[in-house]
């Protein structure tokens, strides 16, 4: 019995090895017109390019950890003459290219096809363009310490995305669309272009931080919770943040922006926190419903302020600014606000607030507005504060319908260098 049932498990195992062996993956590479290509098949492709010890032009292919032939061979593959693009054609499959410390001569183009792909480069070059293409799965790059002479221009469909550009430069436009599935993109790099990022639904997290980006930048991502965040960067042009559905978290800290910032945000709650942002031109902000909470602390504005929400619980702080160099226009939709103008903030154009329903709050303290100062509270138990702060023209401050409340006794502590007026407040205190 026991002779007998040996044959079968060694061909059983003999089985099992000979299906490994045709699962396993091979490259096909050759250099054409001084282009070095790489030609995957449908399984897992796992390679390494570099050019330790060889002569110039000449780059050597090995496999990684998962045993990739390469031409047919388990042995690396030296090439010569490459003095143009590399190209990867990975197919189908789980695949990983790693290009250590190696100088492209133009481009790099990688196209992953479907499955988990990863591309990454440590150190070296790239002289000319980035390109990086892939179907559906779950796909990584990771650029880290490789300067790019071109363009960087990324495209992932479905099945989410973790991008990480951490190099000195980027030379030219840096452009990233991918499709739905969570999308993580790192960036710590100065790019002399413009930045063009669009991410499909599934939420997103993008980061800029101690880079720049020298033209515009542009962020539109579809539905889901997204966050952008901005840490020691300027930017030289115009920002352009366009949000889905699902709620937004926009953090600027210790950054600039030359041109005009635009936010746009769909339904959910959307958060802004900006600590130390200074911007050379008007900044606009609109809200779909689901609420708001905006918290601004010692930032500067060259030009407008101007905010839009719709229906939803609103809260805007203002406090410790270097100034507005324009005017303020904030409407609040149905659903309640508090609004607080504070410490140190100087307006130098008017002042505009309007509410819908709901129970509003208004507090303007310790601030200097050169400007008209216009309030319309909307239907609600409204409440109005003004202390110690200097409107050198007219102030009308409206309590709407409802039991509004004006604290008056703090009046004094102002100074009103045009005429007062205030409207519709049944409780005074």
């Amino acid at each position: 019995m026991v002779s007998k049932s040996r044959p079968a498990s060694r061909r059983f195992e003999l089985e099992r090895l000979e299906s490994r062996l045709a699962l396993a993956g091979n490259v096909s590479a050759a250099v054409s017109n001084g282009t070095l290509t790489l030609l995957g098949n449908s399984q897992d492709n796992d390679i390494i390019i570099d050019q330790v010890g060889l002569g110039p032009n000449q780059f050597r292919v090995s496999s990684g950890a998962d045993a990739t032939k390469i031409n047919g061979s388990s042995s690396a593959k030296v090439f010569s003459g490459v003095t143009r693009d590399i190209r990867a054609l990975l197919k189908n499959g789980d695949d990983n290219l790693l290009l250590n410390v190696v100088v492209v001569p133009r481009d790099l183009y990688v196209n992953g096809d479907d499955g988990d792909n990863t591309l990454s480069t440590q150190g070296g070059e790239i002289k000319r363009n980035l390109i990086v293409e892939n179907d559906e799965g779950l796909d990584t790059l990771g650029v880290v310490g490789t300067p790019i002479r071109g363009d960087v221009r990324i495209k992932n469909r479905d099945g989410g995305s973790t991008s990480t550009i951490d190099t000195d430069v980027v030379e030219d436009d840096l452009d990233v669309t991918n499709g739905d599935g969570f999308d993580d993109l790192f960036m710590r790099v100065h790019i002399t272009g413009s930045v063009n990022i669009k991410n499909g639904d599934g939420g997103s997290h993008t980061l800029l931080t101690e880079g720049s980006c020298h033209e515009d930048f542009t962020l539109k991502n579809s539905d889901g919770r997204d966050e952008f965040f901005m840490n020691e960067s300027g930017i030289g042009g115009r920002l352009k943040i366009d949000n889905g559905d699902g709620g937004s978290l926009t953090h600027p800290n210790e950054c600039g922006v030359d041109g005009d910032v635009q936010i746009t945000n769909k339904s959910g709650k959307d958060d802004i926190v900006a600590d130390r942002w200074f911007l050379g031109g008007n900044l606009k902000i609109e809200n779909g419903n689901g609420g708001s909470d905006s918290n601004f602390f010692e930032c500067g504005i060259d030009g407008d302020f101007v905010m839009r929400n719709d229906s939803g619980l609103d809260t805007l702080w203002l406090h410790d600014f270097t100034g507005v160099g324009g005017t303020v226009r904030i409407d609040h939709g149905d659903g309640g606000s508090t609004t607080t103008i504070e410490d140190n903030l100087r307006i130098a154009g008017d002042l505009r607030i309007k509410s819908g329903s709901g129970v509003d709050q208004l507090r303007i303290a310790d601030a200097e507005i050169d400007g008209k100062t216009s309030v319309t509270l909307g239907s609600g138990q409204d409440r109005a504060e003004l202390v110690d702060s200097v409107f050198q023209a007219a102030v009308l401050i409206d309590g709407g319908s409802g039991t509004d409340t004006l604290v008056d006794s703090l009046l004094a502590s102002n100074t009103f260098n045009g005429t007062q007026t205030f409207n519709s407040f049944e409780t005074h205190i």
